[in-house]
């Protein structure tokens, strides 16, 4: 009997797990001598009038991209707008992941989201680009 209590609380323990990975996206981007970025957003799929958490993840040589400077903006490539305001994301606490919180999406179509990334004195790379579908609600 624990044998099948055990079994049915590990399925709906993995069913909540799954659940949870479906609603959010990961991407990545080589933007050479070992720097990565990736852009994780939450949740996922983007819907319009919804609210999203953004995780920028800066890697280089393996281990975490911190005490750099990371920029973004991001517009409606749809509606042909451009937003040239750059903004600086705050690093969490030296990690190398870097957070936007509560972007609001306030149109349907294809969005682009731009990153400059500057380590010390050093610009890594400037233009990195991501782009996402956002649906109707």
């Amino acid at each position: 009997m624990h044998t099948f209590a055990y079994m049915a609380i590990s399925i709906a323990w993995l069913t909540v797990l799954s659940a949870c990975s479906m609603q959010q996206r990961t991407d990545t981007r080589d933007l050479g001598e070992g720097a990565v970025l990736s852009l994780t957003l939450q949740p996922f799929p983007l819907l319009v009038g919804q609210s999203a958490d953004i995780y920028a993840t800066l890697r280089y040589q393996r281990a975490a991209g911190t005490g750099c400077r990371v920029q973004y903006r991001q517009f409606a490539v749809d509606a042909g707008a451009t937003d040239t305001v750059w903004r600086d994301i705050p690093e969490q606490s030296r990690s190398g992941i870097y957070k936007i919180r509560g972007l609001d999406f306030n149109r349907e179509g294809r969005w682009r989201f731009e990153f400059n990334l500057e380590c010390g004195e050093q610009l890594v790379r400037r233009g990195v680009v991501f782009d996402y579908a956002v649906a109707p609600e």
